[in-house]
């Protein structure tokens, strides 16, 4: 049977119908997670901003890597890029999911309209990669390789359109073991031939000490002054980027 919710808050009570079952940003495809991960559907949310920031009058089916290349230089678990990548490929955020939505245990469910319903969504995706990129990057290999592992599980190509490097910022090649042999983010991006947006989501002090923060701060600041046709937007703790030209 739905479940219900009844909430009290002084003199209004709310009840609402359970819809979802477990909780939406539970994608299904985030095995991986950095110290401080930003929700999922906080993450897309910020994408699809980004985007009605950048172009006020876009097409509603138009997303950000339409027009734009992505880098995320703080990628953690890669959860913007992946975001990112899904809404340009039309993939359903439930496409990683491996519990069902709330509503399908109610008795009106239909579970083959619904079928065909979600199959009809798998059709409509893009598909095709090409002309798209999106760059994640950090400077541990653990995230790196997490990140990669993430984008997998959610339906992504990762040798297509979605790449994840080790790099630190305020350097202009990859780091690590073979950095000779493969591109750095700014390689990758200059190929994509399109305009860069640097989207990330910098450490609110919390789990990882305000030094770090002001560190990430510094160096994304850095990032945008070294490349002025650079388009920059964090997600960071309020009072941290007020006097820095980051948030666009």
């Amino acid at each position: 049977p739905p479940r219900l919710f009844v909430r009290l808050s002084r003199d209004v009570v709310t009840v609402s119908v359970d819809v979802s079952g477990p909780l939406l940003h539970k994608r299904g495809y985030r095995l991986f997670s950095g110290k401080a991960p930003m929700r999922e559907t906080l993450a897309a949310a910020v994408v699809q901003s980004v985007h009605e920031h950048l172009v006020p009058d876009a097409a509603i089916d138009e997303t950000l890597l339409d027009k734009f290349s992505l880098w995320d230089p703080l990628c953690g678990s890669g959860t913007l890029v992946i975001e990112a990548m899904s809404q340009a490929l039309r993939i359903p955020s439930s496409h990683a999911r491996d519990r069902p939505f709330g509503f399908e245990a109610w008795p009106v469910h239909k579970p083959l309209d619904y079928g065909t319903f979600v199959e009809g969504l798998a059709r409509e995706g893009r598909g095709d990669a090409s002309g798209i990129v999106a760059v994640g990057s950090d400077m541990d290999p653990k995230a790196v390789r997490g990140s990669q592992g993430n984008a997998k599980r959610a339906g992504l190509n990762t040798d297509v359109g979605c790449t994840f490097v080790r790099h630190t910022l305020g350097t202009r090649t990859q780091g690590g073991a073979g950095a000779a042999k493969k591109k750095g983010p700014h390689e990758v991006l200059e190929a994509g031939g399109k305009e860069v947006v640097v989207l990330g989501n910098l450490p609110y002090g919390d789990r990882l000490g305000i030094g770090t923060a002001k560190v990430a701060a510094a160096s994304l600041e850095a990032l945008l002054v070294a490349n002025p046709s650079y388009r920059g937007y964090a997600v960071a703790r309020i009072g941290l980027l007020e006097r820095r030209r980051v948030t666009g």
